[in-house]
């Protein structure tokens, strides 16, 4: 037999040299060997261009040849490209509980029936491994899945994409990131492989072209190979509570069903900066959570012993950031403690503040909480408050570009750190604000409700048909009635805090929300109170406004246009101004 490292072409044209074609190391681990590599890579693929020019040259000058393309029945090609489609379907429909398949699930009998193979070891064509990225993707089709690699390959590449989207690596580490050892892991694990695959096509189908026909069957397949893995394995007592099957079972939990996207609508308030760090508008907005999977993970998680007990590489922090999507859409406090890709942010937000920064009074005005809340309550939400300021420093410093910027691994750390410290201060699930509570209990109540609809607004910006502006309007309301009788008579130690609370509740009550019920009529109350505040406090412009908003959290560039809109209609219905 021939050695299979070296296989011989067609014999080539009289005057050409022959070309012998070898077989190289897929994941060479040392420098030499991936110069090696890639040498070869690049020879495969300009011997591939120039065959196919001087081909293209001879059948221009030469005589025409007509072929026929052969045509294979379907008996023909499911021969050919065996699949396991009634065993795929069979334990879809049982995962989904109801006898009905996911969307895409399965495949229809056409002559563009979808080929599986099984992973072999030759190489791809030249010409497309030469307009692939060679530390992005396997040259070779060793990945572990009977896809096609036509189709398997470009998805493969976006999978990459999106790793390095939610994994953020630090390009000034040295050692191996988490990105390189998930890439590493799922190209040799079916389920993990799957379980990518399936999540970027979930995505995929969020956007308004959708999936082509052929990714919609890709979609399904990798969907029910998915579950399929997982029912193996979770009758295995020895896989049961994996890393790997608490991975998958993540994925699934977090891409459920596509919703409308509205992104062309015009919305109020606006949000931003940053909105798609760790893709947040997509699994914030554009895919549900499926309720059971989600049931399953905390059941996992809980029998693992928590998420210290997780080895697999930012996992957990990927379960913490899940986590943190669910509290901040349903304003619950975080199940999971927070967990940083990077290292701890806290020592990093401490570094951001400067006093020549343009925006270095923000938070200043909280230090009023001190003389209005006992100091055992005062000091932790201060201290929250402070870290929201200070991070909003930090991402002004990225927007601008400035040389203090950090790279955005660092900043989606510190956003995360300081809304997860945000949404742990809440005062309960239910928010009920019509029972009996401490003064100072109604005060912290209302200022962490403004300071959550800031952060729903500029830090976490949680899309409009998620986020809980209206919910937020009409509990800062109740609050805040209570509050003003509580300040009266310590009225000019509190009226500018009182001011940015109002305004925060008056810029959340304009959210394109169908709260209904006693959520309606919110904006009214809003600018009513308003208009006396700015009268009494001897408010004359915009501008002395938000000097007044600066002190506590106001994000410019996000809400300076949302800000002089209210403005112009307490100026219009207010003869006073």
């Amino acid at each position: 037999m021939p050695d299979p490292s070296e296989i011989d072409p067609p014999e080539p044209d009289s005057g050409e040299p022959q070309v012998k074609l070898r077989f190289i190391t897929a994941r060479p681990d040392l420098e030499p060997a991936r110069r090696e590599s890639r040498a070869a890579i690049n020879a495969h693929a300009s011997q591939a261009s120039w065959a196919r020019i001087r081909e293209r040259l001879r059948q221009g000058t030469g005589p025409q040849t007509s072929q026929k393309k052969p045509v294979h029945n379907k008996e023909q090609r499911r021969a050919r490209f065996p699949d396991d489609r009634a065993s795929s379907e069979s334990e879809l429909r049982s995962s989904n509980g109801d006898g009905g398949k996911r969307p895409g699930a399965g495949f229809v009998d056409s002559e563009e029936e979808l080929p599986f193979r099984t992973a072999g070891t030759a190489i791809f064509e030249s010409a497309r491994v030469s307009s692939l990225e060679f530390s992005d993707v396997d040259p070779f089709t060793t990945y572990p899945s009977r896809l096609a690699k036509e189709v398997a390959m470009p998805i493969v590449s976006e999978v990459n994409r999106f790793l390095q989207i939610i994994l953020l690596p630090n390009p000034h580490r040295q050692e191996q990131s988490i990105k390189q050892q998930w890439i590493y892991r799922y190209m040799n694990d079916d389920v993990l492989f799957h379980m990518l695959c399936f999540s970027y096509l979930a995505r995929a189908s969020t956007t308004k072209h959708g999936l082509n026909p052929i990714n919609q069957r890709a979609y399904g397949y990798c969907y029910s190979e998915l579950v399929r893995g997982l029912n193996r394995r979770l009758n295995n007592l020895e896989t049961r509570y994996s890393d790997e099957i608490l991975f998958a079972v993540q994925t699934l939990a977090f891409h459920g069903r596509a919703v409308e996207d509205d992104t062309d609508k015009p919305q109020s308030p606006s949000q931003g900066p940053l909105n798609s760090m760790q893709l947040l508008d997509i699994y914030a907005g554009r895919l549900d959570a499926v309720d059971v999977h989600l049931k399953a993970l905390s059941k996992i998680v809980s029998m693992k012993g928590g998420l210290s007990e997780i080895k697999f590489p930012g996992l957990a922090a990927m379960l913490s950031y899940g986590d943190l999507l669910l509290a901040s859409r349903y304003l619950r406090k975080p199940v999971y403690p927070f967990i940083p890709l990077q290292i701890s942010p806290q020592h990093v937000l401490d570094a951001v503040r400067r006093d020549v920064h343009p925006l270095g009074q923000l938070g200043t005005g909280f230090r009023a909480l001190y003389d209005l809340l006992p100091s055992d309550v005062a000091r932790p939400l201060f201290l929250t408050l402070h870290n929201l300021s200070t991070y909003s420093l930090a991402v002004d410093d990225y927007i601008m570009g400035r040389s203090q910027a950090q790279d955005l691994g660092a900043l989606a750390d510190q956003r995360n750190f300081v809304q997860h410290n945000l949404l742990s201060r809440s005062l309960g699930p239910d928010g009920d604000v019509h029972s009996p509570k401490e003064d100072a209990i109604v005060l912290q109540q209302a200022c962490w409700a403004a300071a959550v609809i800031y952060s729903l607004i500029a830090v976490f910006p949680v899309p409009h048909r998620r986020a809980p502006f209206a919910k937020l309007a009409y509990q800062l309301k109740h609050s805040l009635v209570y509050t003003n009788n509580l300040l009266t008579s310590r009225w000019h130690d509190s009226s500018s805090l009182l001011l940015w609370m109002i305004f925060m509740g008056a810029l959340a009550s304009t959210a394109n929300d169908e709260g209904g019920g006693e959520q309606e009529g919110c904006k009214e109350w809003y600018i009513n109170v308003l208009e006396r505040f700015v009268h009494r406090m001897q408010i004359a412009s915009w501008g002395a406004l938000k000097d007044q908003l600066l002190n506590f959290l106001w994000f410019p560039s996000t809400s300076d246009a949302d800000g002089q809109q209210l403005w112009t209609e307490i100026n219009t219905s207010n003869p006073f101004i």
